[in-house]
């Protein structure tokens, strides 16, 4: 008898066994078949990349019979019924966003964009808000690290601007953007013809729909953040298509942000400002893509904002950069770029950089490039500068390189540098380089292929290839490849130029390093050319040596490269051919 219990037990004991093994490898089953890697997930995303290939497929199909160069008559109907004819009616919507068609999928709630060109950029999905116009959203969010305050919409972020109009500065508070927004695009809106909510904002005396109100050029259009004080998280994507008009009673700092205290990273911006003062006196306006002014920072950003402006009359100062107009006490400009075409025109003092406007205050400009044009011209002063215009009071730029084409016509006196327009006892300008064509005519422009014209600084381990030019209406011109003109004691070093020189006008110094110095060039080179020494006028009080020209075969080989790194190794190779075999610096 106790032989038979004892086998009972053991069959009970294996049952139990039994049935948990069953339900561990159901669990099993049932993680395999339905979390993020498993077979009903990867089924349903499968699914979901198919149906996205087919809608790429059917606008590929619609793009080729439509003519992107045609502008006659109403180019978004035309699309449709193309689209109409692959899909039926009803499946699409075909909206016109500026510079994009937006296709909508009804079906799948995803829309498309397809460029003036045919390119299809998507898919995205129609945004959805809750509380359109609260980045609160309904007070559940409080503005901290685990609950940032969210932009989702277009008319998040005029409330936004609103809230910071009405004084709030999100001082260390988080702003979190949460999608691309076309301002040109109803699919951006939760409702791009809202009359109530926003009234008249762009001032214009008629009350539209918000999208109309922010688009409409007879107002202001975007209100810009007025003082930024927190942290703006752009999350890598773009504000598209924000237009900002300034005139004589706009704020004296504009941008996206008018002054930024706080840090803003992320963020890419496309649009234009357009300035247009009427009368000055002695008022100095500051606009940026990001920011009219900055004292905080400002990093990983981009900037496509076409910026416009004149004064009408007076003595005012329009400063202006691709980035920040304006920065000052400490503030930082890191890894950012300049894509939008910088155009100053009229009276008054034109000051526009690739990046920065005016720096002062112990700044700096950090692994920044401009690639757009800039162009000043003026009857009062003017300067153009590839990064920044003027470098105050212990600035740096550092690793920083223009691309863009740079011109100035100054009626009194320019500026125009591939890097700085003017340094007045900056810190350094360290590891740069400009490739932009560099044009200066006028009266008396100091023009140099990295800094127009020095007061005091360090300027080392820089290079320059851009061309420069001037025309038969120049006099009293300045110009060096690396330095125009030096009025104070200033170090330049371990700098080459192969740009090639393309004079006329009245030249009154020049030279293949620098147009006229004080202080010491040391280890300095230039492409040799006829007609070009190292520099066309040395002060008593300057030194320089180790400084000649070479010729092209020579500035590619080995021995250049040694003597440009016989202190410290800042320069390498092209092995890759991106300069035309001249040494580049370590960073690129």
């Amino acid at each position: 008898m106790l032989k038979n219990k004892t086998k009972k037990g053991i069959t009970l004991i294996s049952l139990v066994i039994t049935m948990i093994i069953l339900l561990i490898l159901a669990g099993v089953a049932i993680s395999i078949a339905v979390d993020r890697n498993g077979l009903i997930f990867k089924a349903q995303e499968a699914k979901e990349k198919s149906n996205i290939q087919n809608e790429k497929e059917i606008i590929s199909l619609a793009k080729i019979e439509f003519d992107f160069s045609d502008t006659t008559g109403d180019e978004r109907s035309k699309l449709q019924e193309i689209l109409d004819g692959y899909t039926g009616e009803g499946k699409t919507e075909v909206s016109d966003a500026g510079d994009v068609f937006d296709v909508l999928f009804n079906d799948s709630n995803r829309y498309y964009e397809i460029d003036k060109n045919g390119n299809i950029n998507g898919p995205q999905t129609i945004i959805t808000d809750s509380n359109p116009g609260d980045i609160t959203n309904g007070n559940t969010l409080d503005g901290s690290l685990d609950k940032p305050f969210e932009i989702n919409c277009v008319e998040d972020l005029v409330a936004f601007s609103l809230m910071s109009i009405d004084g709030e500065t999100f001082s260390e508070k988080y702003v979190k953007l949460n999608n691309n927004l076309n301002i040109k695009s109803n699919f951006s809106y939760v409702n791009a013809t809202d009359t109530e909510t926003f009234g008249d904002y762009n001032g214009d005396g008629t009350v539209e729909g918000i999208k109309q109100e922010l688009l409409n050029k007879q107002g202001n259009g975007f209100k810009p953040v007025e003082l930024f004080e927190g942290i703006f998280l752009g999350n890598n994507y773009e504000i598209q298509n924000i237009y900002i008009k300034v005139d004589s009673s706009s704020s004296y700092f504009v941008g996206l942000f008018g002054k930024n205290k706080g840090t803003i990273e992320k963020l890419k911006v496309l649009g234009h400002i357009e300035i247009d003062i009427e009368n000055s006196d002695e008022e100095t306006w500051s606009a940026g893509g990001i920011a009219g002014g900055s004292t905080g920072t400002i990093k990983n950003a981009e900037s496509k904002m076409e910026i416009t402006g004149q004064i009408q009359s007076g003595i005012g100062w329009l400063c202006t950069g691709g980035i920040v107009g304006y920065m000052a006490g400490g503030g930082i400009v890191e890894n950012s770029s300049n894509q939008g075409e910088i155009r100053l025109v009229g009276n008054g003092d034109n000051r526009p950089g690739g990046i920065v406007g005016v720096a002062q205050g112990k700044s700096s400009i950090v692994n920044c490039h401009n690639k757009a044009n800039i162009y000043a011209e003026t009857t009062d002063y003017a300067m153009v500068g590839g990064i920044v215009v003027n470098l105050d009071e212990e600035c740096t730029v550092e690793n920083c390189y223009n691309t863009g084409k740079l011109e100035i016509i100054g009626k009194t006196r320019g500026y125009l540098g591939g890097i700085v327009a003017y340094g007045s006892y900056f810190d350094t300008i360290i590891g740069c380089y400009n490739t932009g064509l560099l044009i200066g005519s006028g009266y008396a422009p100091r023009i140099g292929g990295i800094i127009g014209a020095a007061r005091e600084g360090i300027t080392i381990n820089c290079y320059n290839t851009g061309n420069i030019e001037t025309t038969e209406n120049s006099s009293v011109v300045r110009v060096g490849g690396i330095l125009g003109q030096a009025f104070e004691a200033t170090t330049l070093k371990n700098s080459y130029n192969v740009g090639v020189f393309n004079l006329k006008g009245a030249i009154t110094l020049k030279g293949g390093i620098y147009g006229s110095v004080m202080g010491s060039v040391d280890n300095c080179y230039y492409l040799e050319q006829e007609g070009f020494a190292v520099g066309g006028e040395k002060k008593a009080s300057a030194t320089v040596e180790n400084s000649a020209s070479k010729t092209s075969e020579e500035m590619k080989k080995s021995e250049f490269l040694n003597l440009l790194n016989k202190e410290e190794e800042n320069y390498k190779q092209d092995s890759n051919l991106i300069n035309k075999g001249y040494p580049i610096l370590n960073w690129q």
